[in-house]
């Protein structure tokens, strides 16, 4: 939810373009002011009901400190080496005391 209430949704739809890129929106809630938290968002292949398989095929990682008890991110990720298929959206945050939380979600790309 955002500061209005509404819902906020990865996309309308989970189908994208061949070599286009993904906006990724998340929130987490129950952070700590201060303290350091890990981001992974990774992409993998679907084998199965968003079972990802393998190694990663997008990877981003980094670190950032919470500024209150809601971490707000959106990031660009670039999905110009992956062939159309089915994909998953794995969202990873690692707080200070390795309490992990995960989300993912499935995208169809398609071609051009």
């Amino acid at each position: 939810m955002n500061d209005a209430g509404k819902q906020v949704l990865l996309a309308p739809s989970s189908l994208f373009r061949e070599r286009s890129e993904v906006q990724v929106y998340y929130e987490v809630g129950g952070s700590r002011a201060d303290q350091k938290y890990r981001h992974e968002i990774t992409i993998y292949r679907d084998v199965g009901p968003r079972r990802p398989t393998g190694r990663p095929l997008v990877a981003l990682a980094f670190e950032e400190a919470a500024t209150g008890s809601l971490i707000r991110s959106s990031r660009t990720v670039q999905l110009e080496g992956l062939k159309k298929g089915d994909y998953v959206v794995e969202v990873k945050i690692t707080g200070p005391n390795r309490e992990t939380q995960v989300r993912r979600r499935s995208l169809k790309l398609i071609s051009r």
